[in-house]
């Protein structure tokens, strides 16, 4: 209806930070109409207010199975000594799954920590083809390398300075900070641990997931 594709244009034009999902969401609650993502997406294509390049990222092209491609990133966190942990976290593509969190103690991440802590996350899982991961310095270490081609692991490299070309990753890590490490007290790594694992498994068992249509990632393929 007219009504409805001139309301997505509205949308868009006064809020050009809105994607497709937060679109047809703001639809729905205000009309009570449900569009599709991709209706709203061709609606924007046709009154020129999205390129034609804009949409999915390029990643969903590669992952189009479990497991076919995972992406890790890391990321810093403070216990209540004060003293500074990382956190390496690896998700399924597809699925959306988190495969696993690891917690490195130390103040600054070294090759040897990344390697220890994508190996302690893989543990007796079956390997990725492909591991989507930014342009760290620390992914150069000949040993990260050497162990890639080990377990015949591609990397895919994300594009620098384009946040989007990595964005499922970054929003997983944006959710455990928002839903879980916002709220939460740690006293040393081990404890850590305990409650991230808690966690992954929330995320994965029990919390509906917008990109995969609201399925779980755990039982959803």
């Amino acid at each position: 209806p007219k009504n409805i594709v001139d309301l997505v244009i509205e949308l868009k034009s006064k809020n050009p930070s809105f994607g497709c999902p937060k679109i047809a969401a703001t639809v729905f609650d205000r009309t009570g109409t449900k569009i599709s993502v991709e209706t709203v997406r061709g609606i924007l294509k046709k009154s020129k207010l999205i390129g034609p390049g804009e949409g999915p990222s390029w990643l969903n092209f590669i992952g189009q199975q479990v497991d076919s491609l995972w992406s890790i990133d890391f990321f810093r966190v403070e216990s209540i000594l004060m003293q500074t942990h990382w956190i390496a976290v690896v998700m399924d593509q597809y699925s959306r799954k988190v495969i696993g969190f690891a917690v490195g103690r130390c103040e600054a991440l070294s090759g040897a920590d990344i390697c220890y802590m994508f190996n302690t996350i893989l543990a007796d899982k079956k390997p990725p083809k492909y591991l989507s991961r930014d342009n760290d310095p620390l992914f150069k270490y000949h040993p990260w390398i050497c162990n890639m081609d080990v377990l015949e692991i591609d990397q895919i490299r994300s594009i620098p300075s384009v946040p989007t070309s990595h964005p499922f990753i970054e929003r997983v890590i944006g959710t455990t900070r928002r839903e879980f490490l916002d709220h939460t007290l740690f006293w040393n790594a081990g404890d850590l641990q305990a409650k991230l694992d808690e966690f992954r498994d929330y995320y994965n068992s029990a919390r509906v997931h917008q990109g995969i249509s609201y399925k779980r990632p755990a039982v959803a393929y």
